[in-house]
């Protein structure tokens, strides 16, 4: 909801989408924005991802410049960069549904706007890139003037890789040659064997004006989000925030950071990158679940908080885009582990070739068979983590039949941990256009979740389908007193299911566009 007030449609010199920037009180976009909120907007809808991302290369000036802060109606200035994010954000929307169109749209400016990025932090072409503005650096607390440090070249290296993925997917781009490729290599080159200091063990060197100095903090993370890390380095970042629990700099990793509303320890930019190189070189997940559990639980400490001291949650729409992505990474982590192929690999791996060997691998090989055999004789079920990850994989996967195997197995199996598999079950056979199962499923879970407002709309859509518009508007009408203040715009959209309804129409234009809102798939 926060999110979808934030959106305005072209004005002055705007010509698309944009999003309002919370920062500012007069209409103003900010690039700097658009990384959290176009990932998160890719969850919901994803025209809303692509046109913001189009509407921000829309804005780039003949040389390719992006002024960080835009009003429609006002000068603007371009001594700032905004941060080098723009090519990964769009390589991440367009992965979502690989519409070629998009890349006809985005690849030329985008390439123009790195050629700009490129000249703005080596102006002289000396081949080591520094930041020119105090407000550019991810920590602006590091700057100096011609300070060149490791996250610059991080962020300028995977930008230039990512447009030339998204050049080689590109029909009219295919077959031109690599991009900035002599930049990309000085970039590599400068990565590593300038920045990292042998001794400490760490990202730590950095350059003002050329002389070697030391920079301690977040920007020794970065390179993390390089996924052609030289392993070693990889595993000694990991290894170190593993034992210790923080991020170099002393920043918890376990922690939200939000003992106050105006807290800006941690800043949310942060954030997202170290949920983004969790993804890539975490695999077992043991560091991002616990960050992303504990920080949705520090959330929701700070909206009682919010809530305590202004009585209404004060979120902005970045912060409302970063808990989306946060959330949507928890909900497909999964850690669904063979501890039995493991245990084969580790015995295979220690084998000595003896025939007393042979004849214990031989019979713990025979008992596991025999194990699995009687397992699937006797017919139980998967364990329901299998299920969950099953059902939460294939409605990632648009599979709407998976899902639904998966979910009406745990709900036979697993009466008592069912509730979330019966929403989504529900959803996907309303979608199905089959609203008389869907139907039951959502009044079940209204009798657990009376008060859900999700479950509530969708119980008076699945009717309305049908026709049964008496028992449809008692459900719309219980919403509609609920929540009349709390969701103004699901309220106006319900409104007019309800005016439909009244004229006799069963089905509203375009209602699964409903489901755009993250609390119709919520208890």
């Amino acid at each position: 909801e926060c999110m979808m007030r934030a959106l305005r449609p072209p004005e002055g010199t705007i010509s698309g989408l944009w999003s309002q920037s919370s920062a500012m009180d007069t209409p103003h976009s900010d690039a700097n924005e658009l990384y959290a909120l176009a990932l998160a907007w890719r969850h919901i809808d994803i025209d809303i991802a692509e046109d913001l991302v189009r509407g921000t290369l829309r804005l780039q000036t003949s040389s390719g410049a992006i002024p960080v802060a835009y009003s429609p109606r006002e000068t603007f200035s371009v001594l700032e960069a905004p941060k080098p994010l723009i090519a990964k954000t769009a390589e991440k929307v367009w992965q979502v549904r690989k519409d070629p169109r998009f890349l006809d749209d985005i690849v030329p400016p985008l390439r123009r706007h790195l050629q700009w990025l490129l000249h703005h932090f080596d102006p002289k072409r000396r081949g080591l890139h520094c930041w020119q503005n105090s407000n550019e650096p991810l920590t602006p607390e590091i700057y100096a003037s011609d300070l060149a440090t490791v996250d610059l070249a991080v962020l300028l290296l995977t930008e230039i890789e990512a447009l030339n993925r998204l050049r080689q997917a590109a029909p009219a781009c295919a077959n031109h040659p690599p991009y900035f490729a002599e930049e990309r290599d000085a970039l590599e080159n400068n990565l590593q064997t300038q920045f990292w200091n042998e001794k400490m063990a760490r990202y730590s060197n950095a350059f003002i004006r050329g002389r070697l100095t030391q920079v301690k903090g977040f920007p020794s993370f970065v390179p993390l989000l390089w996924k052609k890390l030289p392993l070693r380095q990889q595993n000694l970042l990991i290894d170190r925030i593993r034992e210790t629990g923080t991020l170099p700099g002393g920043v918890s990793l376990l922690s939200w950071r939000k003992s106050a509303l105006d807290d800006r320890s941690f800043p949310l930019l942060q954030q997202l990158l170290v949920l983004e190189i969790l993804k890539a070189t975490d695999p077992y997940g043991s560091l991002i679940s616990g960050f992303a559990r504990l920080t949705l639980q520090g959330f929701v400490e700070w909206h009682t908080l919010s809530v305590k001291e202004h009585g209404t949650l004060q979120i902005d729409p970045v912060t409302a885009a970063y808990i989306i992505n946060l959330q949507e990474t928890q909900h497909h982590r999964h850690k669904d582990r063979d501890g039995r192929s493991s245990l084969l690999s580790k015995t295979f791996h220690g084998f000595r070739h003896d025939w007393f060997d042979l004849a214990i691998v031989a019979a713990m090989v025979l008992a596991i068979i025999s194990v699995h055999t009687i397992y699937k004789q006797l017919h139980r079920p998967p364990p329901f983590i299998t299920l969950e990850a099953q059902m939460n994989s294939a409605f990632s996967s648009k599979d709407g039949d998976g899902a639904l195997r998966a979910g009406f197995a745990i709900i036979k199996h697993y009466p008592e941990q069912s509730a979330l598999a019966k929403l989504m079950a529900a959803n996907i056979l309303l979608t199905q256009n089959r609203p008389e199962e869907a139907s039951t499923l959502f009044a079940d879970i209204r009798k657990k979740y009376p008060d859900s407002p999700g479950p509530m709309i969708a119980l008076g859509l699945a009717y309305q389908l049908q026709g049964r518009f008496r028992e449809a508007e008692e459900n719309y009408a219980e919403f509609t007193y609920l929540f009349d203040e709390i969701f103004p715009d699901l309220i106006n959209t319900v409104q007019t299911y309800r005016y439909l309804m009244q004229e006799g129409f069963r089905s509203p234009p375009k209602w699964p566009e409903i489901y755009r809102y993250q609390l119709m798939h919520e208890l």
